[in-house]
């Protein structure tokens, strides 16, 4: 909750305004400006799974659980959590109704970027394994630079020249900010846990094709059980369940955004066998691909 004397209230109402009026309903909504997602949600406790790609989530009204790998983040209006690198996570809001809707957008974060903006800034201890993620309060200067890259959905002309420099400004700010030790390990070149990123970026180019653990050490230039070891250190889970976790979770992509049949689904995401499939999704996702279709599109009561 935000006290109306917070400095940083201003700026949560000019957001809480932004996103009713440009989401009138519950749901997710991939905004104009590049990697910008807004979200609401009037019903507390309805579980979301889903495949992250490294991104910041505010809360603006409200609050949230998400659980990544490992980790269990609890954060409300006033706090952003911040995802360093692509990741399986299951989230639900814990405060949400019709009349106090849980708000919150997010900014897909460019790797890339990162990477070129941390070349110019201290490293830290680079070869010590980091979380991958946390939670942290939101300063004013970077709800503010939000705050501006949110006002560009009622200002469209403005939006192709702002949006880049706006977003450039809220990674470098991240990277300044109590985030950037997490990002800065992450985006430099030459450390393990940058290694470990661009290693998960081949897995996911790569998704369909059979895990090869020794390629994936070679490419990351590690010992096969040092790979292994940071891997689940920085990720909180083994190469292989990570891979089954991102051939699962873009399965049901396929079938919720795609309207994929289950069978055309597991065969695009690399399964052989339709009876495994079904077997790992019921095990690891809680429900047949079927059914879990069904209940996502309320089509299942």
């Amino acid at each position: 909750m935000i006290r109306s004397d917070d400095p940083r209230a201003c700026f949560y109402a000019r957001l809480k305004d932004i996103l009713l009026r440009h989401m009138a309903e519950a749901g997710s909504l991939s905004a104009p400006v590049p990697g910008l997602r807004l979200h609401r949600r009037d019903v507390p406790g309805i579980p979301e799974h889903c495949f992250s790609r490294p991104a910041l989530t505010l809360i603006v009204q409200g609050a949230k659980r998400t659980l990544i790998g490992r980790e269990d983040y609890r954060y409300g209006a006033g706090q952003c959590l911040v995802a360093g690198i692509a990741m399986p996570n299951m989230s639900y809001c814990t405060e949400a109704s019709a009349d106090q809707p849980c708000l919150g957008l997010s900014l897909e974060l460019d790797s890339a970027l990162i990477e070129r903006l941390a070349a110019g800034l201290p490293v830290g201890r680079q070869d010590t394994p980091q979380k991958c993620s946390g939670v942290w309060e939101t300063d004013g200067d970077l709800l503010d630079t939000l705050c501006r890259l949110a006002a560009l959905l009622d200002a469209p002309e403005r939006m192709a020249g702002l949006a880049p420099i706006l977003t450039q400004q809220a990674h470098l700010l991240l990277l300044l900010g109590p985030q950037g030790g997490l990002l800065r390990t992450l985006g430099t070149r030459g450390s393990g846990n940058h290694q470990i990123q661009r290693s998960i970026n081949l897995l996911i180019e790569r998704m369909a094709q059979p895990l090869d653990v020794e390629e994936l050490a070679r490419h990351a230039h590690m010992a096969a059980s040092t790979f292994r070891r940071r891997f689940r250190s920085v990720t909180g889970m083994s190469p292989t369940l990570y891979h089954k976790h991102l051939q699962l979770y873009e399965a049901q992509r396929l079938i919720l955004e795609e309207q994929a049949d289950v069978a055309e689904a597991a065969h695009r995401v690399g399964y052989e066998s339709l009876s495994q499939f079904n077997r790992d999704y019921r095990r690891i996702l809680g429900s047949s691909p079927a059914r879990h279709a069904r209940l996502l599109r309320g089509e299942d009561g």
